[in-house]
């Protein structure tokens, strides 16, 4: 006999149990489902199951923004360090090997930087909330714009305190 909790009409849940088993198979492992402890679930309950994806999913696209962010800054940092090292070598005669591996490198490092901008800069796109009530033309240039200056902004910031906890961690191993 198959039976389902109660409410699967209004949650749109419908759990079938087994209680005598089918045509002669031992009862299911999870038999406790059908008791009237288990019956008493509320209606909301996948809402609230929602609810908590929804979130979820709110935090690890915010999560994966800031990442995406610190790597870009990091990898900015990489590229404007390779540039230095590029400007160091530059007069230097016999260097001339060394030089454009750093170009090359530094070349890389940019486009990395580049590319975890923009991934930045999609995920704040879809994480926005703004003009959902317009035409799709003006939702997508207003959402792109505002990711553009929330990604950059992000992306600032992050390289800012990251270049002065380097620099302060260096003022304080070289004294």
């Amino acid at each position: 006999m198959v039976t389902s909790v109660p409410y699967a009409a209004e949650s749109r849940l419908s759990v079938a149990v087994c209680e005598g088993g089918i045509s002669g198979r031992p009862a299911p492992r999870f038999a406790w489902i059908s008791t009237p402890f288990w019956r008493k679930v509320s209606p909301s309950m996948e809402a609230a199951a929602i609810r908590a994806t929804t979130n979820r999913r709110a935090w690890v696209r915010v999560t994966t923004a800031a990442c995406l962010s610190a790597a870009s800054a990091f990898a900015y940092l990489a590229y404007l360090t390779q540039g230095i090292i590029v400007g160091a070598l530059l007069d230097l005669p016999g260097r001339e090997q060394e030089v454009a591996i750093a170009q090359h490198r530094a070349t890389y490092w940019f486009m990395a930087s580049l590319f975890c901008q923009t991934g930045s800069m999609v995920i704040i796109a879809l994480l926005l909330p703004f003009a959902s009530d317009e035409s799709p033309s003006v939702r997508f240039i207003v959402r792109i714009v505002l990711a553009v200056v929330f990604s950059l902004l992000l992306t600032l910031l992050i390289g800012v305190v990251t270049f002065s906890m380097v620099t302060g961690l260096h003022r304080f191993l070289v004294r």
